[in-house]
């Protein structure tokens, strides 16, 4: 069978031109990233502890300049009329005070401190940790946006290769059986493009999950991104000022400080008390006297002991703790190059098979047109062609999740 076809230019057309051509000619920049990440951090249920302690910070600020609140008044009132010395009494008024307390702003200063600096880092991770998951959003809508747009493709093809049969075969000119091909290839393309359809819409709730609004019709804006790998070349300078480093520095400030507050607190300490007694007897002038006394502490506590050996531990698990997270996160980034890499080296060759798939749609649509295969073989180039195509664009996309991968490693 021989046909003349004008099916073929604008077939042609959509497979010279694959889906990859549109991250080839954009540019564009994380954008989405920022915004969605500032929608994700006000949803965050730790955005509350910032408040949190901006209300610990304070009460700690005026609790340390408090020292009256640490002081102990007494009044003793002895009587002789139980002992027989009726008129004889003695009263004494007195304050006691913890002399310790006197440096208690300084402790209380380190603590409010602590807490300063825990809100600050707090919220540069949580902002770190949002701009991961808006990284992970965008990773999942890109790729079911290349699928729908690839299974498009195939749709549109089959429905004028369908139409184009159908009239052959009213004309006289084509075959039942590759009318029935061709039918059965319009329906697998419906049949995909409604499910990948279906798939990109269920994106949708988990963009809003987050306070994220964006319409299925925008989506295309999507595939205009491409990040910038971070550049740096001091990997221990970069993991020193991780966000997810800082915030565990300043846990551990805040754990010291508290540790120094329990220890201090638990320490005994000199006391002082200052007072006046008035002797009051019959028949005997009212006697004034002033009273001032220091005790002092022969030793200390077993609770001082322990809040020391409960300190030095808390200290030792906070630095194992921060030494393990450095050694991760400089692990992410050296495997986060290597994804990089590995993504990027997997281009060349892909597009070298889309190069040689699309040439041999070229050749089939010719050898097709002469009647040297069938409507099945070239269908059979027709799937190819596309499936190339959508490996290339999703291997595209990987180097795009690869960079911000790399950058979220990065703490970026």
């Amino acid at each position: 069978m021989k046909f003349k076809l004008k099916l073929f230019p604008w077939l042609l057309s959509a497979a010279i031109f694959p889906l990859s051509s549109i991250a080839e000619s954009t540019l564009g920049s994380e954008n989405p990233v920022k915004v969605w990440s500032q929608h994700i951090l006000k949803n965050q249920p730790e955005k509350i502890l910032a408040e949190t302690y901006h209300d610990v910070q304070s009460n700690i600020q005026s609790a340390g300049q408090n020292l009256w609140g640490n002081t102990t008044l007494s009044l003793s009132v002895e009587n002789g009329q139980l002992i027989g010395r009726n008129g004889v009494s003695n009263i004494e008024v007195g304050a006691s005070f913890p002399l310790k307390r006197l440096n208690q702003e300084d402790v209380f200063n380190e603590l409010s401190k602590g807490y300063a600096q825990l809100g600050k880092h707090q919220q540069a991770w949580l902002a770190w940790k949002s701009r991961g998951i808006a990284r992970n959003l965008l990773d999942t809508v890109s790729k079911q946006l290349l699928i729908s747009q690839n299974n498009q493709q195939r749709l549109q093809q089959a429905k004028r290769l369908y139409e184009m049969v159908e009239a052959q075969v009213k004309a006289g000119a084509g075959s039942r059986l590759d009318l029935a091909l061709a039918k059965q290839q319009l329906s697998e393309a419906q049949a995909r493009a409604a499910g990948s359809e279906a798939a990109l819409k269920a994106t949708q709730p988990l963009l809003k999950a987050w306070g994220i609004s964006l319409p299925v019709s925008e989506m295309k804006v999507l595939l205009k991104v491409h990040p910038t790998p971070v550049s740096f070349s001091d990997l221990d300078a970069l993991i020193q000022k991780h966000p997810q480093v800082l915030y565990l520095q300043a846990q551990q400030r805040l754990s010291i400080a508290q540790s120094e507050k329990s220890v201090w607190e638990a320490k005994q300490g000199q006391e002082l008390y200052l007072g006046i007694r008035q002797k009051q007897a019959d028949g005997v002038k009212d006697d004034h006297l002033l009273v001032a006394k220091i005790a002092f502490p022969l030793g200390q506590s077993s609770d001082f002991k322990m809040a020391k050996a409960d300190a030095k531990l808390e200290q030792q698990q906070k630095q194992v703790e921060l030494n393990l997270t450095k050694r991760d996160i400089r692990q992410a980034l050296i495997a986060a190059q290597a994804q990089l890499l590995e993504a990027k080296a997997r281009l060349a060759p892909i597009r070298q098979q889309l190069a040689a798939a699309n040439e041999a749609l070229k050749l089939s649509e010719q050898v097709w047109k002469q009647g040297e295969i069938s409507l099945r073989d070239l269908l059979i180039a027709q799937q190819t062609q596309l499936n190339t195509a959508l490996s290339v664009a999703l291997a595209e996309l990987a180097v795009h999740q690869a960079v911000r991968h790399l950058n979220q490693q990065a703490g970026e």
